[in-house]
Protein backbone atom coordinates (compact mmCIF):
# COMPACT_ATOMS: atom_id res chain seq x y z
CA UNK A 1 0.00 0.00 0.00
CA UNK A 2 1.41 3.43 -0.91
CA UNK A 3 2.38 5.75 1.81
CA UNK A 4 3.09 9.40 2.16
CA UNK A 5 5.30 10.73 4.50
CA UNK A 6 6.74 14.32 5.15
CA UNK A 7 9.20 15.12 3.13
CA UNK A 8 12.29 16.19 5.57
CA UNK A 9 15.88 18.25 4.87
CA UNK A 10 18.00 14.63 5.20
CA UNK A 11 16.02 12.86 2.28
CA UNK A 12 17.30 15.34 0.15
CA UNK A 13 19.85 12.51 -1.36
CA UNK A 14 17.22 9.99 -1.75
CA UNK A 15 15.36 12.34 -4.34
CA UNK A 16 19.17 13.54 -6.35
CA UNK A 17 18.73 10.94 -9.27
CA UNK A 18 15.21 12.04 -9.82
CA UNK A 19 15.85 15.31 -10.55
CA UNK A 20 19.27 14.89 -11.83
CA UNK A 21 16.65 13.30 -14.80
CA UNK A 22 16.10 14.75 -18.54
CA UNK A 23 12.85 14.50 -18.28
CA UNK A 24 12.27 15.76 -14.77
CA UNK A 25 14.78 18.59 -15.50
CA UNK A 26 12.37 19.56 -18.40
CA UNK A 27 8.84 19.55 -16.99
CA UNK A 28 9.29 20.25 -12.86
CA UNK A 29 13.11 21.51 -11.83
CA UNK A 30 16.64 20.15 -11.37
CA UNK A 31 18.46 19.20 -8.95
CA UNK A 32 17.84 22.19 -6.16
CA UNK A 33 14.64 22.42 -6.83
CA UNK A 34 13.80 20.08 -3.81
CA UNK A 35 15.79 22.32 -1.50
CA UNK A 36 14.57 25.77 -2.85
CA UNK A 37 10.67 24.06 -2.02
CA UNK A 38 11.52 22.72 1.28
CA UNK A 39 13.50 26.26 1.92
CA UNK A 40 10.19 27.75 0.93
CA UNK A 41 8.35 26.16 3.45
CA UNK A 42 10.06 27.50 6.50
CA UNK A 43 9.12 31.09 5.02
CA UNK A 44 5.83 32.74 6.60
CA UNK A 45 2.67 32.34 4.56
CA UNK A 46 1.65 35.47 1.91
CA UNK A 47 -0.02 36.23 -0.81
CA UNK A 48 0.53 34.72 -4.62
CA UNK A 49 -1.48 36.12 -7.68
CA UNK A 50 -4.27 37.32 -5.40
CA UNK A 51 -4.99 34.19 -3.68
CA UNK A 52 -3.97 33.61 0.29
CA UNK A 53 -1.70 31.26 1.60
CA UNK A 54 -3.31 28.53 3.84
CA UNK A 55 -0.46 25.94 3.56
CA UNK A 56 2.76 24.36 2.46
CA UNK A 57 3.02 20.17 2.02
CA UNK A 58 4.91 17.91 0.90
CA UNK A 59 5.55 14.22 0.87
CA UNK A 60 7.86 11.13 -0.52
CA UNK A 61 5.65 8.66 -1.05
CA UNK A 62 6.64 5.42 -0.02
CA UNK A 63 5.92 1.60 -1.61
CA UNK A 64 7.33 -0.57 1.83
CA UNK A 65 10.75 0.67 2.14
CA UNK A 66 10.88 2.35 -0.75
CA UNK A 67 10.65 5.70 -2.12
CA UNK A 68 8.83 6.12 -5.30
CA UNK A 69 8.10 9.64 -5.82
CA UNK A 70 7.86 13.04 -4.56
CA UNK A 71 3.99 14.92 -4.06
CA UNK A 72 3.29 18.22 -2.57
CA UNK A 73 0.63 20.97 -2.71
CA UNK A 74 0.54 24.76 -1.49
CA UNK A 75 -3.31 25.25 -0.36
CA UNK A 76 -5.45 28.65 -0.88
CA UNK A 77 -8.60 30.38 0.33
CA UNK A 78 -9.15 30.10 -2.88
CA UNK A 79 -8.78 29.72 -7.32
CA UNK A 80 -8.28 32.64 -8.61
CA UNK A 81 -7.19 33.22 -12.76
CA UNK A 82 -3.78 34.90 -13.55
CA UNK A 83 -2.77 36.56 -16.57
CA UNK A 84 0.66 38.03 -16.58
CA UNK A 85 1.35 38.41 -19.55
CA UNK A 86 2.64 41.63 -21.34
CA UNK A 87 -0.45 43.23 -21.00
CA UNK A 88 -2.27 41.23 -18.77
CA UNK A 89 -4.55 42.59 -16.12
CA UNK A 90 -3.50 40.04 -12.86
CA UNK A 91 -6.22 38.17 -11.60
CA UNK A 92 -9.10 38.50 -13.97
CA UNK A 93 -11.39 35.49 -12.15
CA UNK A 94 -12.05 34.56 -8.80
CA UNK A 95 -13.35 31.21 -7.55
CA UNK A 96 -13.59 31.73 -3.99
CA UNK A 97 -13.38 28.21 -2.80
CA UNK A 98 -9.79 26.27 -0.27
CA UNK A 99 -8.07 24.95 -3.37
CA UNK A 100 -4.42 23.06 -3.68
CA UNK A 101 -2.35 23.40 -6.53
CA UNK A 102 -0.38 20.13 -7.03
CA UNK A 103 3.17 19.42 -8.26
CA UNK A 104 4.60 15.58 -8.37
CA UNK A 105 6.99 13.51 -9.12
CA UNK A 106 7.83 9.35 -9.28
CA UNK A 107 11.33 7.71 -9.82
CA UNK A 108 12.50 7.71 -13.40
CA UNK A 109 13.33 3.76 -12.89
CA UNK A 110 9.52 3.25 -11.34
CA UNK A 111 7.69 4.87 -14.04
CA UNK A 112 4.56 3.33 -15.96
CA UNK A 113 4.00 1.03 -13.18
CA UNK A 114 0.87 3.24 -11.75
CA UNK A 115 2.56 4.98 -9.09
CA UNK A 116 2.21 8.60 -10.32
CA UNK A 117 -2.02 7.56 -10.69
CA UNK A 118 -1.66 6.33 -7.12
CA UNK A 119 0.05 9.36 -5.59
CA UNK A 120 -2.32 11.84 -6.47
CA UNK A 121 -5.33 9.49 -5.35
CA UNK A 122 -3.16 9.33 -2.22
CA UNK A 123 -2.88 13.31 -2.04
CA UNK A 124 -6.39 13.85 -2.37
CA UNK A 125 -6.93 11.50 0.37
CA UNK A 126 -4.55 13.01 2.99
CA UNK A 127 -6.33 13.86 6.32
CA UNK A 128 -3.92 17.57 6.31
CA UNK A 129 -5.65 18.72 3.72
CA UNK A 130 -9.61 17.37 3.97
CA UNK A 131 -9.96 21.66 3.91
CA UNK A 132 -9.47 21.51 0.21
CA UNK A 133 -12.56 21.47 -2.50
CA UNK A 134 -10.80 21.97 -5.28
CA UNK A 135 -7.74 20.62 -6.95
CA UNK A 136 -5.37 21.79 -9.65
CA UNK A 137 -2.60 21.06 -11.58
CA UNK A 138 -0.62 22.73 -14.28
CA UNK A 139 0.66 20.58 -16.87
CA UNK A 140 2.27 21.56 -20.30
CA UNK A 141 0.60 19.40 -23.47
CA UNK A 142 3.69 17.53 -24.52
CA UNK A 143 3.89 16.07 -20.82
CA UNK A 144 1.59 13.16 -22.05
CA UNK A 145 2.35 10.87 -19.12
CA UNK A 146 1.48 13.15 -16.56
CA UNK A 147 -2.00 14.17 -18.13
CA UNK A 148 -2.91 10.57 -17.89
CA UNK A 149 -1.88 10.41 -13.96
CA UNK A 150 -4.58 13.23 -13.47
CA UNK A 151 -7.18 11.76 -16.37
CA UNK A 152 -7.32 8.30 -14.62
CA UNK A 153 -7.92 10.44 -10.82
CA UNK A 154 -10.83 12.07 -12.65
CA UNK A 155 -9.63 15.74 -13.53
CA UNK A 156 -10.78 17.67 -16.58
CA UNK A 157 -9.04 20.49 -18.15
CA UNK A 158 -10.43 23.70 -16.84
CA UNK A 159 -9.59 25.28 -20.12
CA UNK A 160 -7.90 23.21 -22.97
CA UNK A 161 -6.40 26.08 -24.46
CA UNK A 162 -2.47 26.94 -22.72
CA UNK A 163 -2.70 29.84 -20.82
CA UNK A 164 -0.04 32.68 -21.33
CA UNK A 165 2.57 30.70 -19.55
CA UNK A 166 2.39 27.64 -21.82
CA UNK A 167 0.08 25.71 -19.34
CA UNK A 168 -2.99 23.98 -19.60
CA UNK A 169 -4.84 23.71 -16.16
CA UNK A 170 -6.51 20.41 -14.87
CA UNK A 171 -9.15 20.45 -11.91
CA UNK A 172 -11.01 18.11 -9.76
CA UNK A 173 -13.73 18.68 -6.79
CA UNK A 174 -13.22 16.45 -4.03
CA UNK A 175 -16.38 14.30 -4.28
CA UNK A 176 -19.11 15.21 -1.91
CA UNK A 177 -21.24 11.97 -1.71
CA UNK A 178 -19.90 10.95 1.59
CA UNK A 179 -21.78 14.12 2.62
CA UNK A 180 -24.60 14.02 1.21
CA UNK A 181 -24.77 9.79 2.20
CA UNK A 182 -24.63 11.05 5.70
CA UNK A 183 -27.60 13.29 5.42
CA UNK A 184 -29.79 10.51 3.67
CA UNK A 185 -28.68 7.78 6.60
CA UNK A 186 -30.03 10.46 9.26
CA UNK A 187 -33.34 10.97 7.04
CA UNK A 188 -33.96 7.54 6.40
CA UNK A 189 -33.10 6.86 10.42
CA UNK A 190 -35.19 9.48 11.60
CA UNK A 191 -37.97 7.51 9.33
CA UNK A 192 -36.97 3.94 10.88
CA UNK A 193 -37.79 5.55 14.53
CA UNK A 194 -40.90 6.95 13.93
CA UNK A 195 -42.36 3.74 11.90
CA UNK A 196 -41.14 1.73 15.41
CA UNK A 197 -42.83 4.48 17.51
CA UNK A 198 -46.34 4.45 15.36
CA UNK A 199 -46.02 0.46 15.44
CA UNK A 200 -45.55 0.25 19.47
CA UNK A 201 -48.47 2.73 20.13
CA UNK A 202 -50.74 2.88 16.80
CA UNK A 203 -49.95 -0.17 14.58
CA UNK A 204 -48.25 -0.33 11.49
CA UNK A 205 -47.81 3.44 9.96
CA UNK A 206 -48.26 3.13 6.51
CA UNK A 207 -47.29 6.78 5.51
CA UNK A 208 -44.03 5.83 7.19
CA UNK A 209 -43.64 2.78 5.59
CA UNK A 210 -43.84 4.52 2.15
CA UNK A 211 -41.63 6.95 3.15
CA UNK A 212 -38.66 4.72 4.11
CA UNK A 213 -39.31 3.19 0.60
CA UNK A 214 -39.03 6.64 -1.33
CA UNK A 215 -35.03 7.17 0.95
CA UNK A 216 -34.26 3.44 0.05
CA UNK A 217 -35.02 4.06 -3.40
CA UNK A 218 -33.25 7.83 -3.38
CA UNK A 219 -30.27 6.17 -1.97
CA UNK A 220 -30.00 3.72 -5.31
CA UNK A 221 -29.46 7.33 -6.94
CA UNK A 222 -25.85 8.10 -7.00
CA UNK A 223 -25.34 12.04 -6.42
CA UNK A 224 -23.83 13.94 -9.08
CA UNK A 225 -23.32 17.32 -9.03
CA UNK A 226 -25.02 18.96 -12.45
CA UNK A 227 -22.31 21.72 -12.45
CA UNK A 228 -18.74 21.14 -11.36
CA UNK A 229 -17.08 23.98 -10.14
CA UNK A 230 -14.23 23.66 -12.65
CA UNK A 231 -16.05 24.04 -15.34
CA UNK A 232 -17.42 27.37 -14.22
CA UNK A 233 -13.88 28.72 -14.34
CA UNK A 234 -13.46 30.30 -18.24
CA UNK A 235 -9.56 30.77 -17.39
CA UNK A 236 -6.89 28.28 -15.65
CA UNK A 237 -6.76 29.01 -11.74
CA UNK A 238 -2.89 29.64 -11.26
CA UNK A 239 -0.50 27.32 -9.18
CA UNK A 240 1.74 28.56 -6.60
CA UNK A 241 4.67 25.92 -8.01
CA UNK A 242 5.11 28.02 -11.34
CA UNK A 243 8.55 29.07 -9.28
CA UNK A 244 10.67 27.38 -8.92
CA UNK A 245 8.81 24.92 -10.97
CA UNK A 246 5.81 23.57 -12.64
CA UNK A 247 3.85 20.48 -11.48
CA UNK A 248 3.55 17.26 -12.85
CA UNK A 249 6.73 15.58 -14.22
CA UNK A 250 6.62 13.09 -16.28
CA UNK A 251 5.18 9.97 -14.87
Amino acid sequence: MLRLRPFRQRQLPLTDRWFADADTRRWLGGPGWPGLILDLHKRPLGEYRGAVETGRYSWLAWDGDTAVGYVGCDTYDRCTTWDGSPDGRGVVKTLPVPTANLSYVVDPALRRQGYGTSIIAALMASSQITHVSLFVAGVEPANTGSISCLLKNGFQPLDPAPDWEGTVYYGRERPAASAEAFVLAVATLRVSVRAVFAAMFHGPDRSAGCASVAASSSAETPAVSAAPIFWKISRACRSSATWPGRPGAPQ
